[in-house]
């Protein structure tokens, strides 16, 4: 498994990690997101969403962490995003019961999915896991890992853009 690690001091610089990596981005991708309430999973989401914006417009648009709603899309960007948040979820059922299989079934975009651990046996295999882990009230440990050679690949991507 391929790995590479960040730091974080800030919200924004968080945000500026994940916009790094969606612009590594190039093609459907599981994306799942683990870390304590408060570690800054929606802060990588909205950058990430962000990230993939096409314009200045698409670049501003308001990323919440949809805990109620289960799935919001983003269809603004390169690839449309699809930023799940599994906290409320009691299992697999619930994802198939909002169409969530389709878009697994038939990737078009990129799935961001917060608390994925509630659906663990749901994702592929090669998806990217990004750990955020609080170190102080603003410093984020993010560390990610690749589990197969598309998504080792988005990684190197990032890796090479992040020591240009």
């Amino acid at each position: 498994m391929f790995f590479c690690q960040f730091t974080s001091r800030s919200e924004a610089e968080t945000e500026a990690v994940a916009a790094a990596l969606a612009r590594a981005v190039q093609e459907p991708v599981v994306i799942c997101l683990e870390g304590d309430l408060g570690a800054g999973k929606t802060a990588f989401s909205r950058g990430f969403v962000h990230g993939m914006a096409l314009d200045e417009a698409a670049a501003q648009v308001a990323v919440t962490s949809p805990t109620f709603a289960i799935m919001q899309p983003y269809e603004e960007g390169r690839l449309p995003v699809y930023h799940f948040d599994l906290y409320r979820l009691h299992g697999p059922e619930d994802l198939e019961a909002i169409g969530a299989d389709d878009l697994l079934d038939n990737p078009d975009g990129v799935l961001l999915v917060e608390w994925p651990e509630r659906a663990a046996d749901w994702f592929p295999k090669d998806r990217l896991m990004i750990q955020l882990t609080i170190h102080s009230d603003q410093q984020r440990h993010i560390a990610m890992g690749a589990g197969g050679p598309r998504t080792t690949q988005l990684l190197q991507s990032l890796q090479s853009e992040s020591n240009a």
